[in-house]
């Protein structure tokens, strides 16, 4: 997947609320690949300059994969934003799939910065 085609997902859906985190994008960045990397999700894309991954995720008992993009922007003051967007591999209907995904991250990322040791460890 090219830089470009994620931006495009990332646009295709401004419906799904961005989340604000009070720390600094670079810090979020890695704390966002090491929970997708906890969570056993394949990173297949990465753009450190934009701040930009994908990642891969299975649901065995459903057999259905799941690309997912994340994009970390700088929200000033200290502050950094996420976004996340999932799209079923083969279904444009995914009866919640995505979005239980994506709130799985991101209680598993919240956990991750709350074990932190330092605000610069991740």
């Amino acid at each position: 997947m090219s830089a470009r085609t994620a931006l495009n997902q990332i646009s295709a859906h401004p419906d799904i609320a961005t989340v604000n985190f009070l720390i600094p994008p670079d810090l979020l960045y890695r704390c966002a690949m090491i929970t997708a990397q906890n969570l056993n999700w394949k990173v297949s894309f990465r753009d450190l300059a934009a701040q930009i991954f994908e990642a891969k995720t299975s649901v065995r008992s459903l057999h259905n994969n799941l690309d997912t993009v994340f994009r970390i922007r700088d929200a000033g003051e200290g502050g950094s934003s996420i976004d996340i967007r999932s799209a079923s591999a083969h279904t444009f209907l995914d009866g919640g799939l995505n979005a239980y995904v994506i709130k799985r991250f991101m209680t598993a990322l919240r956990s991750t910065l709350a074990d932190r040791r330092n605000v610069e460890y991740c």
